[in-house]
């Protein structure tokens, strides 16, 4: 058993991967992101681990990655998963806070640097994926 936490990355292109390793990226928004991203590692005791998995072998994270259309009803997506891998009914979905949200949300759409951070108070919360098919957020 870990001391900390592990956070288990799998990545299904060696680019995310270089990224997830080396924390840089010659993209602007990139590294917005990639603050944050070092604010939490900063933060909180917290290890990563990361690993490439082959696109043939990545089903499941494209499955869930890239639903079939973007106007699906989260339950009816958690439900169409659920049902094609019963398995993932005992994982925990994190629900992220509107704060952390909005912070990722202007990250992405500024061009220039923004430096570090404020992290908000609350990220958001783990939930079982089972109460996400009769309570889905709407984000």
């Amino acid at each position: 058993m870990p001391a900390w936490p592990v956070l288990q990355i799998l990545r299904d292109n060696t680019t995310a991967l270089t990224w997830a390793h080396k924390a840089s990226t010659a993209s602007i928004r990139g590294q917005n992101l990639i603050a944050v991203f070092c604010e939490l590692l900063r933060l909180f005791l917290l290890g990563l681990n990361c690993e490439h998995i082959p696109g043939v072998e990545n089903v499941l994270a494209d499955d869930i990655s890239r639903p079939p259309s973007v106007d699906i009803d989260h339950s009816v997506r958690v439900q169409q998963l659920t049902t094609k891998y019963p398995f993932i009914k005992t994982w925990d979905y994190f629900l992220p806070s509107p704060e952390l949200l909005q912070l990722l949300s202007l990250r992405l759409s500024m061009t220039q640097s923004l430096g570090l951070p404020s992290l908000p108070t609350s990220l958001g919360q783990f939930v079982p994926t089972e109460s996400t098919i009769s309570n889905s957020p709407v984000i």
